[in-house]
């Protein structure tokens, strides 16, 4: 009973290994850009964010439609009249 009580552990702590270096190699810190106001990204809180099939992301906030192009903010404003 002692052999098969080792392998359980010896399994378990396999496993424990494998899913903690699998969880870790999809964090890659350089392939993450944070925005911001100074960006110009407006500061109110952003909604789902979508990509259009010519690859601009846009994203929807309190303060107006934001179009993004890889390189700088394009800002569409509310205009009620």
């Amino acid at each position: 009973m002692y052999a098969f009580t080792a392998k359980y552990y010896k399994l378990i702590f396999l496993i424990i290994v494998i899913t903690n270096e699998i969880s870790f190699a999809q964090l890659n810190p350089n392939n993450l850009v944070q925005f911001s106001e100074k960006d110009g990204l407006p500061g109110a809180p952003a909604g789902q964010i979508l990509q259009d099939h010519l690859g601009y992301i846009w994203i929807p906030t309190m303060g107006g439609l934001v179009k993004y192009n890889g390189y700088d903010f394009k800002r569409f404003l509310l205009n009620p009249n």
